[in-house]
């Protein structure tokens, strides 16, 4: 999933729903790559959340990948860093 531009408030109901819609076609990881988003509303992290917390119910995985420096300020202000895959490994 590649979201552009900016999520604003406005648009936390519609990102919801395509997050939990593609979790439902069943991915093991579901990538949502924020290369190319601009600014990221904290609803729209709320809909990360919401997403992030099904994914398991669904055997599936939340992946946030390429956000700006912005948009990973905003993630990590709201507790995201979590969802965060930069690509690399974690410790053993």
């Amino acid at each position: 999933m590649k979201p552009h531009g900016r999520l604003t408030e406005q648009m936390v109901a519609d990102l919801r729903q395509r997050l939990l819609h593609a979790l439902a076609k069943g991915p093991e990881v579901l990538e949502v790559d924020l290369s190319q988003v601009t600014y990221l509303a904290p609803g729209c992290c709320g809909a990360l959340l919401a997403a992030a917390a099904v994914a398991p119910q669904v055997d599936a995985r939340l992946a946030v990948t390429h956000p700006n420096a912005r948009t990973r300020i905003t993630l990590l202000q709201h507790g995201l860093g979590d969802l965060i895959d930069d690509g690399v490994a974690p410790p053993l």
